[in-house]
């Protein structure tokens, strides 16, 4: 999900996250996991604000083809 730099501060991300998690609890999904890059600041402020606790387990590898 990415919100346009002159929209954000509107509610506009806010916005995103309840629809896709209404849609996601319909389908009976239960867990939100998104990636967020460490550098990403705006990103990771907007999901610690609404509850994402950041996790330190994962590893995410990929490689070009």
């Amino acid at each position: 999900m990415a919100v346009e730099e002159s929209r954000r501060k509107s509610g506009v991300g806010g916005r995103l996250l309840g629809r896709a998690t209404e849609t996601l609890k319909r389908e009976g999904v239960r867990k939100r996991a998104p990636v967020v890059f460490a550098n990403n600041q705006t990103g990771n402020v907007f999901g610690e604000k609404r509850g994402f606790a950041a996790r330190k387990d994962p590893v995410y590898r990929d490689q070009n083809i």
